[in-house]
């Protein structure tokens, strides 16, 4: 995967690189666009949705919640 293309974002996680491909698999199975990018240390690992129009912020946040998430908006 190349970098992330900037954008908004939600993120559902920071963890480490195997948990985060649990949960981004998850999430795809779901139907989210997903992506994975490196905090800096390599050892921890972002997982965005996205990227989001605005408008669609809410709705998203809201079905990620429901997943049992606590997503948060990231601009990337």
């Amino acid at each position: 995967a190349g970098p992330v293309k900037a954008g908004l974002y939600l993120q559902v996680a920071a963890v480490g690189k195997a948990e985060a491909d649990v949960v981004s698999k998850v999430l795809r199975s779901k139907g989210f666009a997903v992506n994975i990018a490196p905090v800096g240390d390599d050892k921890t690992f972002r997982v965005l949705v996205g990227p989001l129009e605005r408008d669609n912020l809410g709705k998203t946040r809201g079905e990620l919640t429901g997943l049992g998430f606590s997503p948060f908006p990231r601009t990337i």
